[in-house]
């Protein structure tokens, strides 16, 4: 006779020898990224064919993720310091929650405005003409042109004539001296428009070291996870967010890596949402990561396993009671993937009530 099907009469002669449906038995669980236990409760081996089971539900074929719920906060992102390195008195501030673009004045030392150029290598020395051609000379070529000071003709990372003439052309609508030369300390470098978080400095202070913090101008998510949840959330990877009004509104991960929460060093994705309007500027939101996912296979409540006294687990069927030997895949959301012999998408089991 099959080890993976056996009948009521059967049963009652085995049922001290053979099956042994553990009251109690412990079952692991992975549900949301982590393992738990649940308790199988007893339920008689044999029944007549009358009897209402305690609780019924479907074998169904479908696709199962593991996925996971985490808690996040809208915002901009993570603040950045951002220091100034002009000597002087600070004549001017700005306020929190100003964008501050490329061209415009970020802060003011005695009453001479310092802006902002957009690049990702830093001023780290005075240009004027025949500086030694670098990266930095090309930075500063592509902002003057991006600010409409196209004379300067081509970007060539060298320091030219044309160069000096766009940069005096440049220094003349900011209202300071038309000297041709741009000092490390007369503008800040950022990658992009900002958004100041919180102002750090005071007026009358000292224009070198931090004054601002900084973010980027997305609306955007943070979510602190555990190193295990990682793999939950690769760049790119797409995720839910539940707003506080309860709305789920798609995002994607934009980055995942180390950052300062409240003074401590944690791991952090990044999500930005496919339509940032549609959140508020702030709030407490929860979001959603996939997992590992599998494809059109066979699944059952977890409660619907029975623990073998011999080893193995098995579901009994409602119509005829019998018990049918299954082996795990990938536990999720409180349903297993099972595989074995005479199972089919619809079939009815026993689970524990």
């Amino acid at each position: 006779m099959s080890e993976t099907a056996v009948g009521p009469n059967v049963l009652r002669r085995r049922r001290h020898r053979r099956l042994l449906v553990l009251s109690g038995a412990l079952v692991v669980v992975c549900t949301a990224g982590t393992v738990a236990f649940t308790e199988v409760a007893a339920r008689p081996h044999a029944t007549p064919s009358s009897a209402t089971p305690p609780a019924v539900a479907a074998v169904t074929r479908t696709d199962l993720v593991d996925r996971i719920k985490v808690d996040g906060a809208l915002g901009h992102g993570a603040t950045t310091p951002l220091a100034g390195r002009k000597a002087g008195t600070i004549t001017s501030l700005p306020r929190p929650g100003a964008v501050i673009g490329r061209g415009e004045q970020f802060y003011a030392v005695d009453e001479v405005g310092v802006p902002l150029l957009f690049g990702t290598i830093p001023m780290y020395r005075d240009l004027a003409e025949g500086a030694k051609p670098g990266e930095d000379v090309r930075m500063v070529q592509e902002n003057l042109l991006a600010l409409g000071f196209t004379d300067l003709g081509q970007v060539d990372g060298v320091f030219g004539r044309t160069t000096v003439r766009a940069l005096r052309q440049w220094q003349k609508a900011r209202g300071v001296k038309q000297t041709g030369v741009l000092a490390a300390s007369d503008v800040v470098v950022v990658p992009g428009p900002v958004r100041v978080d919180g102002v750090t400095a005071r007026l009358g202070g000292p224009g070198e070291g931090d004054l601002v913090t900084v973010t980027g101008t997305d609306r955007l998510v943070t979510a602190v996870l555990d190193e295990a949840q990682r793999r939950y959330a690769p760049v790119d990877g797409v995720v839910g967010v539940e707003l506080p009004d309860r709305t789920v509104v798609p995002g994607r991960v934009r980055e995942v890596g180390p950052k300062q929460v409240d003074g401590k060093t944690q791991l952090v994705a990044t999500v930005a949402l496919d339509d940032p309007g549609a959140a508020p500027d702030a709030g407490r939101v929860t979001v959603t990561l996939d997992g590992e996912r599998r494809a059109g296979v066979l699944v059952v409540p977890v409660r619907a396993l029975v623990a073998l006294k011999e080893g193995g687990y098995a579901v009994e069927t409602v119509d005829p009671r019998r018990f049918l030997a299954v082996a795990l895949g990938m536990f999720a959301d409180g349903r297993v993937e099972v595989t074995g012999d005479g199972l089919a998408d619809g079939l009815k089991v026993v689970t524990a009530s």
